[in-house]
């Protein structure tokens, strides 16, 4: 059971970051991105390649600056995520 739950965790992660990548690119260079947030550009392409965890309050600045809703980049992704551990 742990190992199932870890794995929707890792797999929610890489899912949500494959998102704000998707969302970022149709606004945003890397290097534009992370300098509007205040973050280095590695640290910001771990958090799109699912690597980083990323905090609530980063998540929410990254959709405001992104214009996308919070809500439905995690329900897309706990969609897919559950799919994938059936």
């Amino acid at each position: 059971m742990l190992w199932e739950e870890e794995s929707l965790i890792v797999e929610s992660r890489r899912l949500i970051g494959k998102e704000i990548r998707k969302a970022r690119m149709r606004r945003f260079t890397e290097t534009e991105f992370s300098s509007l947030l205040g973050y280095s550009q590695q640290h910001i392409s771990r958090i799109e390649r699912g690597i980083s965890p990323l905090r609530v309050d980063l998540f929410l600045e990254i959709c405001l600056l992104l214009e996308v809703s919070p809500h439905s980049i995690i329900e897309k992704c706990l969609c897919e995520a559950i799919s994938f551990t059936k």
